[in-house]
């Protein structure tokens, strides 16, 4: 006799109607035998929620669900870690709630996974039985990987900077600097949100992982947050070293308070970053027969699936530029002159015509 599959369901407690059709709905199935669901809500550990239960019962688990209404940066890292860890995962989503639905199409990335739509508990048993959530074996990570390309620059580290150019994410781009250790910028000061394919490509070619979490008191911290959340789940769940900061005033939800360092002045940032540098230097050795590896698997596909058009930001690929820029009647105007002023919006290619000039 086959053994029953198990899930786990992550929701917010925080949008009451959501959380209550959840709690229904899992009861219905758990009655029916046909799998087993768990409630985030039954790992409470001794009162408190801690991370190690919760990862533990993602790695157990056959497939996970995750609703996103409200957008949870509990959830979302939950989310992260389960895809990283090659889970079937099925998201759902009120879409009648509004102001809900628009911070999802705000984020992104996550629209381009697909969600499941749903207003009461009968609807969301209906879908969850017609989508046969709990034989589905499909991996979102296979697909993240099929679209990867051989690394193009090597890097030790992906920073995920803050949505605000502050002092500290400034002391956090020249300590790595000053320290040598190449890496990814994901500047939200510049673009808000990358596509989700980017993010897995750059984790692929790192090692570790340093989020900027946003303070309460700064604008677009919402966004900012839960796009870290993400990220940084997906991170841990790929085994990378990760670093989690944020400037106080900062609430951390409970999943990752433990991973997270927070600060209110320079010394105090240092002190956690300082530590996770040398820490990164002394398994850069190690990492690296991981990282071939890959690099090996990637060099088996096509030289079609190998071709590359670059980055949304020329500054994320000033040493290969070259490789794909095109000269236009413009920019040959511009080598000819010997004085040019150049004035276009961003995205136009002003910097790409900087570095390549």
């Amino acid at each position: 006799m086959p053994r029953t599959r198990t899930g786990l369901f992550a929701y917010t407690t925080r949008v009451d109607s959501s959380a209550d059709c959840i709690r229904e709905t899992i009861k219905a199935i758990n009655d029916t035998s046909i799998c087993i669901l768990k409630s985030w809500e039954d790992l409470f550990v001794s009162g408190r929620l801690i991370i190690t239960p919760i990862l533990s019962a993602i790695d157990q688990a056959d497939f996970f669900c995750a609703d996103l209404t409200g957008l949870n940066d509990n959830v979302l890292f939950e989310t992260g870690y389960a895809i990283a860890k090659g889970k079937p995962v099925w998201i759902t989503l009120d879409s009648s709630k509004e102001k809900q639905k628009m911070r999802f199409n705000e984020l992104g990335f996550l629209t381009t996974i697909g969600y499941t739509s749903y207003t009461n508990t009968h609807d969301l048993i209906n879908k969850f039985y017609a989508n046969k959530v709990y034989e589905n074996s499909h991996c979102l990570l296979n697909d993240f990987i099929k679209q990867m390309t051989p690394p193009s620059e090597q890097r030790i580290v992906l920073l995920l900077k803050g949505q605000v150019d502050t002092n500290y994410g400034q002391q956090i781009v020249t300590d790595l600097e000053n320290k040598k250790l190449p890496f990814h910028l994901d500047d939200a000061n510049e673009i808000k949100i990358l596509p989700i394919t980017w993010y897995m490509q750059k984790l692929q070619e790192v090692f570790a992982v340093i989020a900027e979490f946003s303070s309460t008191e700064r604008a677009g911290f919402e966004l900012q947050n839960s796009k870290c959340a993400f990220i940084c789940g997906l991170s841990l769940g790929l085994g990378k070293n990760l670093l989690m900061v944020a400037e106080n005033p900062y609430n951390a939800p409970l999943d990752y308070k433990e991973l997270l360092f927070a600060f209110s002045n320079r010394q105090q940032l240092r002190s956690a970053t300082d530590p996770f540098f040398e820490k990164i230097k002394n398994e850069i050795g190690e990492k690296l027969t991981n990282k071939k590896k890959i690099e090996m698997h990637l060099q088996k596909r096509s030289h079609l699936q190998n071709l590359q058009f670059g980055e949304f930001i020329a500054e994320h690929e000033s040493e290969g530029l070259s490789d794909y820029f095109v000269e236009t009647v413009d920019f040959k105007n511009i080598v000819k002159s010997e004085y040019n002023i150049v004035i276009g919006r961003k995205g136009t290619g002003k910097t790409a015509l900087f570095i390549t000039f």
